[in-house]
């Protein structure tokens, strides 16, 4: 079952929501309102093609329940939303459960970021960050570090690293993308956001696209 999530702004009278369920269901399209926090959410049951966000909506996705969510499926977008209000959220392709791990929300008017010991990116292998309200991953390959926009260039889900299987994965969509961010397979009509990345001595620092050799 497809549903789409609406993450109003901040700023947003709360008030809003229930206004924009109503004028959904005006149209015949079932909507609900919840609180993410401090956040005013709306899930739109299985959306129209043609239905778009209103300006008032800060971050949206749309995605697909999998099949062993379907029973609890409340549970499910409540941890989805919650993840999407916080910045980053993705889901294991064949296996149950979430990854709501945010990244470090910084950047917000700056143009470069530390974002790792190179030391410790080499150990575990990626690192998420944050410009501010758009999170992003850098993934150490042998002599080489990528730097990418975690939000999918199709509906704007969050895409999760999938160290298995050396590729980027949007939940939404079931699209797929290398670490260059070109797109193999679903979709997204371009590839990921890439940032530059440098190293410092033991720094690992990014920019807002592209990799560095060591």
């Amino acid at each position: 079952m497809r549903s789409s999530i609406w993450i109003l702004r901040a700023d947003t009278d709360p008030t809003r929501g229930e206004a924009l369920a109503r004028e959904l269901s005006d149209r015949g399209v079932q909507a609900t309102v919840r609180m993410q926090g401090d956040r005013t959410t709306v899930v739109v049951d299985s959306p129209p093609e043609d239905l778009s966000p209103p300006p008032d909506v800060e971050r949206a996705a749309v995605i697909e329940i999998p099949e062993q969510f379907r029973t609890t499926r409340r549970s499910f977008l409540d941890s989805f939303a919650t993840a999407l209000a916080v910045g980053v959220a993705g889901a294991a392709a064949g296996s149950i459960g979430l990854f709501a791990h945010p990244p470090e929300r910084r950047g917000d008017g700056v143009d470069e970021l530390e974002v790792a010991r190179l030391s410790e990116l080499r150990k575990k292998g990626y690192q998420t960050f944050s410009f501010g309200s758009e999170p992003g991953i850098v993934v150490a390959s042998g002599t080489k570090l990528h730097a990418l926009s975690l939000v999918c260039t199709h509906l704007g889900c969050l895409v999760e690293w999938s160290p298995e299987r050396r590729q980027l994965i949007c939940p939404c969509h079931r699209a797929s993308f290398d670490l260059g961010g070109n797109v193999l397979e679903g979709p997204p009509p371009r590839p990921l956001r890439s940032f530059e990345v440098s190293v410092q001595g033991d720094r690992v620092l990014v920019r807002r696209a592209g990799r560095v050799t060591l």
